[in-house]
């Protein structure tokens, strides 16, 4: 199971700053990976991270549903973005095991889907060898 996980959105602009980019969409990103962008290129990103011990989602899907429900009201805003942006949802979930397996409830599914953005994503597995002691 997927005992941590972490989600972003990342905004890559070549024509808008990142203050512009927070301007049109209402939200602030997440200031410590802002350092990367240059004056010829923009990179705004909104971290968000989970742990299920913690929020109860056993899932492996917590952080991407809070960032949804942060993008979810900001929809047309990050539709017009996509005029002068590059827009993608990551997300990456550490597993207890040598398997990566994750439950992906249908509702987020929809509710991704209604924000037209893709998202990639990877497991990262525990290392067998650790897992077992030897």
């Amino acid at each position: 199971m997927i005992r941590w996980n972490r989600a972003s959105l990342a905004i890559h602009s070549t024509r808008l700053n990142r203050d512009e980019i927070t301007r049109r969409l209402g939200i602030e990103p997440s200031a410590e990976r802002q350092r990367r962008s240059s004056a010829l290129r923009a990179v705004w990103t909104l971290d968000l991270t989970d742990d299920p011990r913690e929020s109860g989602d056993h899932t492996g899907m917590g952080s991407l549903r809070r960032l949804v429900d942060v993008l979810a009201p900001n929809r047309e805003a990050l539709h017009h973005l996509r005029d002068d942006c590059e827009l993608r949802i990551w997300w990456s979930g550490d597993s207890d095991s040598t398997q990566g397996g994750f439950v992906m409830p249908a509702d987020l599914l929809v509710s991704l889907g209604q924000l037209d953005i893709d998202v990639f994503g990877t497991a990262f597995l525990e290392d067998e060898i650790t897992a077992n002691g030897d």
